[in-house]
């Protein structure tokens, strides 16, 4: 038999999964209709914010595969959002970082996808505006726990 607090949690759960693809949607058309980078691009760009990764660990960190990396890789590439470089712990291997592009790209697709969002939450009165900003600011940090730590 489930609690009250289950039965919250799994409306919750639902309402936060119906919003993540009309979110992104709205993301990828406010990119697409400024001429920015895509939603992909900006995931790869956003995973080597941190720094220079291999593609092997590019490809783990985004879950996806080596084929996969190599091809987006390749049209960052061209763009000169990214380039390759030695890696400094083994000759034979590479690296990718982003460049001073691909960092001002990032920035970008941040500001309009930001922007393209906010146009929509403006509707809301400010007392739901608050909550849901408060409510993502709590549930932004669990985000990073991987779903094989989470307490049943």
């Amino acid at each position: 038999m489930s609690s009250p607090t289950d039965s919250l949690a799994q409306e919750t759960a639902l309402a936060l999964l119906t919003l993540v693809p009309p979110l992104g949607r709205l993301a990828e058309d406010a990119a697409r209709a400024d001429g920015t980078i895509s939603t992909v691009q900006a995931h790869y760009i956003h995973a080597l914010l941190g720094g220079p990764l291999r593609g092997v660990e590019l490809a783990e960190r985004l879950r996806t595969t080596r084929a996969s990396v190599a091809e987006v890789l390749q049209r960052l590439e061209a763009a000169g959002l990214v380039k390759s470089v030695p890696d400094p712990s083994d000759g034979r291997a590479r690296l990718v970082e982003l460049t001073r592009k691909g960092t001002a790209a990032i920035e970008h697709f941040g500001h309009v996808t930001t922007e393209a969002v906010a146009r929509l939450v403006r509707q809301l009165p400010p007392k739901s505006l608050r909550a849901v900003r408060d409510a993502a600011r709590a549930l932004a940090p669990l985000l990073s726990t991987p779903a094989a730590e989470v307490k049943p």
